[in-house]
């Protein structure tokens, strides 16, 4: 057996480390020359950068790091930098780009994006924040010569203050600029050596000494009643299975205005990974990239009492994923995909099939739901779609017990009927055993027979 283990995938652009090339932007560079040898506020390391202000209302500034040359940036990967500005209350607005994300070809070739303002975090209290971008997530805010195109050899930050920044002191800084796909990959654990946990990436990720290493990665934060989480969390590898045991842990996922949609993702690799979590809570604290639960592989995932909210899709492993007794509001669709849902709730599913027949779960398997829908709740909410999309390869008799669907069309062949069956041909069966609420029904053409 082997202790857990937490590493990153993240690549370094530059620690600020008082080495490498800093600079301004053409265009934004109202402020101080930046300072590689600033040691009295690192947030990683021993070293950041900063500057000087004195800006005036309308004007800007800026501080880049230069690589050398372009990065790459992996699909749904990011730039990653921690930034802070000590009067955080004279920034303007998030509209107004009081904080600005800034990727570079050139010094004077540069697209910006809006990143956040004093009222967006950590502010109205300040402090450090990390920072994520991809440059194809989302069209610039700001352009300056000829934008970055696909060279990221720039990669740094800007402000714009509604009033006169501080005259004393370097309140502008950054540190820690790092790029890559923003995983936290979670391997190993078991009884003897200790499973993994959520306590532990934390630690792992906030460390900044040269025992558990100088890291900040912004990837999974300890902060006060629980953990802020961003990028891909990946439990288990193609190589090495992980052993994850956690339970009353309360999970932010940040809100990553600049990166796509996949970019939060919990990603759950090799068969032989073990996941026990008992009331964890996740809570989207964006939309941009809500988090999603990817399965790769057919693990054995016991979740029990978990709570999600607000988040994107499931898509369970096999029939070893067992999600007993959890609720899931304001989230995207379920797949199944043969697993276990007993005692569930689902409530304001965001799935469209306003034109199409998507459900909040799907059961697309050759075998009879029946012991794995059991108990379940399925509230509509204000999108439509069906509350279970059945696919064509389904039994012909089915059972659903005790169920209770709520919100759904009561006529049948509606987008949001409560069942939709995906069949061309044939007679399904449905028994509905102690089920309550709407029970209509749509299909590709089948015949149903519900009883």
């Amino acid at each position: 057996m082997t202790a857990p283990s937490y590493t990153t995938d993240l690549s370094t652009f530059n620690l600020c480390e008082n080495s490498g090339t800093f600079g301004e932007f053409t265009g934004m560079a109202d402020g101080g020359s930046p300072d590689a040898t600033d040691q009295d506020d690192v947030i990683q390391g021993s070293y950041l950068t900063s500057a000087t202000n004195s800006l005036k209302v309308g004007e800007l500034q800026s501080i880049y790091a230069d690589y050398g040359s372009g990065v790459t940036i992996p699909t749904d990967g990011a730039i990653l930098i921690w930034f802070k500005f000590d009067a955080g209350g004279l920034l303007y607005g998030y509209s107004d780009g009081g904080v600005r994300f800034v990727v570079g070809q050139g010094a004077g070739d540069w697209d910006a994006w809006k990143a956040g303002g004093f009222d967006t975090p950590p502010n109205p209290y300040g402090g450090w924040y990390n920072y994520a971008l991809n440059p194809t997530a989302r069209t610039y805010d700001y352009r300056y010569g000829s934008g970055t195109g696909t060279s990221y050899r720039y990669a740094g930050m800007a402000i714009s203050l509604t009033a006169a920044g501080p005259s004393k002191g370097q309140p502008f800084k950054i540190d820690a600029v790092r790029y890559g796909r923003g995983t936290i990959i979670i391997e190993y654990g078991s009884s003897g050596d200790g499973y993994a946990n959520f306590g532990d990436a934390a630690t792992k990720n906030d460390a900044n000494d040269a025992t558990n290493g100088y890291n900040r990665w912004g990837l999974f934060q300890a902060v006060a009643g629980g953990y802020l989480w961003k990028g891909r969390m990946q439990i288990g590898t193609s190589s090495n299975a992980c052993e994850f045991d956690d339970s009353d842990a309360f999970i932010l996922i940040d809100d990553v205005v600049n990166c796509t949609e996949y970019f939060n993702t919990i990603e759950i690799n090799n068969a032989s990974t073990i996941v026990n979590w008992t009331n964890v809570i996740f809570k989207a604290l964006g939309t941009t990239s809500p988090g999603r639960l990817v399965m790769n592989h057919n693990a054995d995932m016991n979740i029990d009492a978990c709570q999600f909210f607000d988040m994107g899709d499931f898509g369970f492993g096999g029939t070893g994923s067992e999600f007993l007794n959890c609720s899931w509001s304001g989230c995207g669709q379920i797949d199944v995909n043969g697993g276990k849902l007993n005692g569930s709730q689902i409530s304001g599913c965001t799935v469209d099939g306003s034109s199409t027949d998507e459900g909040a779960v799907i059961w697309e398997e050759s075998t009879d739901p029946d012991g794995y829908l059991d108990d379940l709740t399925i509230t509509k909410g204000s999108t439509t779609h069906h509350a279970i999309e059945f696919g064509d390869t389904i039994p012909s008799s089915i059972t659903l017990r005790n169920c209770t669907f709520s919100g759904y069309n009561a006529s049948d062949s509606q987008y949001d009927s409560t069942f939709y069956f995906a069949d061309t041909g044939g007679t399904i069966t449905l028994n509905l055993v102690g089920c309550s609420g709407n029970t209509s029904v749509k299909t590709a053409g089948c015949s149903s027979s519900l009883r």
